[in-house]
């Protein structure tokens, strides 16, 4: 799928609140190369000969940086904090850190883009691979961003940083806009299509947007402006694709030049005249909670059920994932979106990573979708930690 909020290379600007300034001292396996929490035979990121610094404090609560490296595999940044004494999920730690930027090697990755499931992630292709003993720079710094926020209870965390919105044909949803920080100019934000490949149905005349141009000043700029996406109903059968981008621009010096472009990737559901259901695709790192996001095209007035089971993929069951037999998934009228959690399996085999599927059947009150009858679960290694260090992922 297209990466629209990948690391942004940029001139050295770490302006504001540094809360962490450290160099990771790189050890490497051949796949990952950073540190992680002290797994066998791999550098723990608490040792400050590794990383010179490991913790920092952030409005009144302390963090400790558990796992920081490069997934060479899937390209990748991965970064995993703990909160105090507990452990901290990757969906609260973007929550709790998401007006904080991360930097790399004088490239930026903004909390607020991270992938999550498992540990914050970004994609990242470094101009020159990694190798075992690389001195790198790593900074965390409170430093306000510059750009819109994009916010909506209809949103799904999409897994790479953006946001999913799921829209009927012939339906609407809403998303709100606003600015990060006060400007001292106008800013005009005009909404356009993008679109891209991964062998998916893009349209760009699949949904229409209203106001397609929003203007901010420094008296209104954190106030939400609301647009308006609708589906556009047309003669086929296809679930099609697009995605909305905010185009910033200003003559504010901060505004002229943005940290990068926000975007919602949304899917209009043809809906063929009845409800449908469908499951996406989700990734995990091994060992942690795999969280599959199943859907209806929209609302209905009754009550929708679904059977959902696991199939193996190149992943086994119970070796690598804890299977589920056939489960019913019910939607009460009104909802649009439920949970599937499925637990994976910490083992000690070295691999590239696994797949399994979630399959729905037996629906009663909609129709399956096509292409959403079974999701792709992939299990991200962390077992190349036995010689280096541990994958935590997103999906």
């Amino acid at each position: 799928m297209l990466s629209l909020f990948a690391a942004v290379p940029v001139a050295a600007d770490h302006d504001g609140e540094d809360l962490l300034t450290a160099t990771l001292t790189v050890d490497e396996d051949g796949v990952y190369y950073g540190c992680t929490d002290g797994a066998i035979n791999q550098d723990n990121c608490s040792n400050t000969s590794v990383l010179t610094a490991s913790s920092f404090t952030y409005k009144g609560t302390t963090y400790s940086v558990e796992s920081f490296y490069w997934d060479s595999n899937n390209n990748l940044i991965v970064f995993d904090v703990s909160a105090g004494a507990g452990t901290l999920g990757s969906t609260d730690a973007k929550a709790a850190l998401r007006p904080l930027t991360l930097w790399v090697q004088g490239n930026r990755f903004p909390v607020r883009r991270a992938g999550v499931s498992g540990a914050l992630n970004w994609s990242y292709d470094p101009a020159t691979d990694w190798t075992d003993g690389l001195s790198v720079e790593v900074r965390l710094t409170s430093k306000p961003w510059t750009g819109v926020v994009l916010e909506s209870a209809s949103f799904v965390p999409g897994s790479e940083g953006y946001y999913d919105l799921i829209v009927p044909e012939g339906g609407s949803e809403t998303f709100g806009v606003k600015l990060s920080k006060q400007p001292t100019a106008n800013v005009t934000v005009d909404l356009s299509f993008l679109g891209g490949g991964g062998g998916i149905h893009w349209n760009w005349n699949a949904v229409t947007v209203n106001p397609k141009q929003l203007t901010f000043t420094s008296s209104n700029w954190s106030q939400a402006q609301t647009v308006t996406v609708t589906g556009v109903v047309d003669g086929d059968s296809n679930h099609e694709h697009i995605i909305v981008v905010a185009i910033v621009s200003s003559t504010d010096t901060d505004y002229a030049s943005p940290d990068g472009s926000e975007g919602v990737f949304v899917t209009v559901t043809d809906d063929g005249g009845a409800v449908q259901v469908g499951a996406y695709p989700a990734t995990v790192r091994e060992g942690a909670t795999a969280s599959i996001t199943a859907w209806l095209s929209r609302a209905s007035t009754g009550t929708v059920t679904v059977d959902y089971i696991t199939n193996d993929g190149t992943a086994s069951n119970f070796l690598d994932y804890l299977p589920i037999s056939s489960t019913l998934l019910t939607f009460a009228a009104g909802e649009t979106r439920k949970t599937i959690s499925i637990s994976t399996v910490d083992d000690t085999v070295e691999d590239s990573g696994e797949t399994f599927y979630v399959s729905l059947s037996n629906p009663q009150g909609a129709t399956i979708a096509l292409g959403y009858e079974r999701a792709l679960i992939t299990i991200r290694n962390d077992e190349a930690l036995l010689d280096g260090l541990s994958a935590e992922v997103a999906g």
